[in-house]
């Protein structure tokens, strides 16, 4: 790959509005046929994305996926990184060198705290494998000074909005402005603890699921109600993880 700003053309080229900000480094990486391609890893606030050159010969997504989709994260070798995801799914790319890597994982770590100021990183992404021993010591330490570091410019409601945007994301599903305005205005104004769906009972049954997501990492909100209204099954995971977080309490 060439310069930096050639690099930063295509990530907007490929990305449009995806990308406003964040880390480009070059890499190489498999695409879908095998053949080890020179691309780009872009990093965005809630999302990664590879790009390599396509048949056609212009720049195309050949991976992209949520910070929360990703289980583990390995560097076995200094321009070596793997992202375990949670369908089974392994990505594999090779940076320049050590510096690169290494930055991609604090970048990404830094940005999910963004979100989730209140939770563990290791919560979040469960498996950190890098090599040598004393850098995955050195990892640790820098993880444990991160989660106990206090989080300035969280936003109201503990930062609902954020998590809310990002569990959309995670989802793929379309980020509600009214829901964040709601919760940003309303609830904030109203000093109201017990967030209730039927607030937003105009919304497809589907788009509850990332605000009931939401509220497991939030500690704004300490109750969660609802009347004779229709969820999608795959809310009840997070409404069991909810539950779980509220039972501490």
């Amino acid at each position: 790959m060439g310069s930096s700003e050639e690099s930063m053309e295509i990530v907007r080229d490929v990305l449009k509005d995806k990308f406003q900000h964040g880390l480009v480094k070059s890499v190489k990486s498999e695409n879908k046929q095998g053949k080890i391609e020179s691309g780009i890893l872009a990093l965005t606030a809630l999302r990664v994305f590879v790009i390599l050159p396509m048949k056609s010969g212009k720049h195309g997504i050949e991976h992209d996926f949520n910070y929360l989709e990703i289980k583990g994260i390995a560097s076995e070798k200094d321009k070596k990184l793997k992202f375990v995801l949670e369908n089974g799914k392994v990505v594999n790319v090779s940076t320049s060198n050590l510096e690169d890597t290494d930055s991609v994982i604090d970048y990404l770590t830094t940005s999910l705290k963004k979100v989730f100021p209140k939770t563990p990183i290791l919560r979040l992404i469960i498996n950190f494998q890098l090599e040598p021993n004393k850098r995955q010591m050195d990892f640790l330490e820098k993880l444990n000074k991160l989660d106990n570091s206090p989080q300035t410019d969280v936003g109201p409601c503990d930062g609902f909005s954020r998590m809310y945007a990002c569990m959309c994301d995670y989802m793929r599903l379309t980020y509600m402005p009214e829901v964040a305005w709601d919760i940003d205005t309303i609830y904030l104004s109203q000093n109201c603890k017990d967030l209730c769906l039927n607030d937003f009972d105009h919304l497809n049954p589907r788009d509850l699921t990332p605000i009931i997501a939401s509220l497991e990492h939030n500690t704004f909100f300490n109750q969660l109600s609802a009347n004779s209204l229709k969820i999608k099954l795959v809310s009840l995971d997070f409404l069991v993880a909810l539950y779980l977080r509220l039972s501490k309490h």
